[in-house]
């Protein structure tokens, strides 16, 4: 689930493991930013595919529910925005089984004055997939 708060970096969740990720202006430092807050334990590429199984690979955390939030919005192009957002959208919706455990909860934070933002970042992620699925 994607949602957002007015005040994201005060947000406490029970029972989850919680990645503050600060500020980031690249995409290589938001992917080394939440490696980094999800203590990955391997080097991982900068890239949309790493980040992707980052997210799909959180066996290494105790708690079984993941959240990510943003303090701010992540400053990235439109279309940087709508990868990430596609990537969010992705693994939201996986459950992994490793080892007999699931790890079906991922959710995501965001400023509240970024609402609008990521909500047309979405829709583009969106357009993206239906545009890959149509070739």
């Amino acid at each position: 689930m994607i949602s957002f708060v007015s005040l994201p970096c005060g947000a406490r969740f029970h029972e989850a493991f919680t990645a503050h990720v600060p500020s980031v202006t690249s995409k290589e430092g938001l992917i080394l930013e939440v490696s980094t807050r999800l203590h990955f334990p391997l080097k991982c590429g900068m890239n949309w595919d790493a980040l992707n199984d980052i997210l799909s690979y959180t066996y290494w955390l105790e708690e079984r529910r993941v959240v990510i939030v943003h303090d701010e919005r992540p400053e990235l192009t439109r279309e940087e925005l709508a990868i990430y957002l596609g990537v969010l959208r992705h693994v939201m919706a996986d459950t992994l089984v490793y080892e007999g455990r699931a790890y079906d909860e991922i959710d995501v934070v965001f400023p509240l004055e970024a609402y609008d933002s990521v909500q047309h970042a979405i829709v583009d992620s969106i357009r993206r997939d239906e545009l890959r699925g149509s070739l």
